[in-house]
């Protein structure tokens, strides 16, 4: 079964979340920007795992993309992930501060 875990963290800084994650993860985050021009980071494949970092608010676009999770200005999602509670429990213990926000089952 493949999940989707959501995460949310009080930095204000992508970059300083992208190196706590980095050595952790064993993974190296690229800088990208959304169409409205908001940056991000990602790693992993295209279809497969893969970890996305983005602010929670657009602000080009006025909006929170987890509006229920206002108090988080960062935002690490994993999407299809077969490791969900094995990434759950070394994120918790290594990152405390990074919140799990939810959890989705992929079909």
């Amino acid at each position: 079964m493949k999940n989707s875990l959501v995460y949310g963290h009080n930095s204000k800084d992508q970059v300083e979340v992208k190196q706590m994650l980095e050595p952790i993860l064993d993974l190296q985050f690229a800088e990208h920007e959304t169409a409205d021009e908001q940056p991000y980071y990602f790693a992993g494949q295209i279809s497969g795992e893969r970890f996305c970092i983005y602010l929670n608010y657009n602000d080009s676009d006025n909006y929170w993309n987890y509006p229920e999770h206002q108090q988080y200005k960062i935002l690490l999602l994993i999407n299809e992930t077969t490791r969900a509670v094995p990434l759950q429990k070394m994120l918790a213990e290594k990152i405390p501060e990074l919140v799990l926000l939810e959890v989705y089952e992929e079909c």
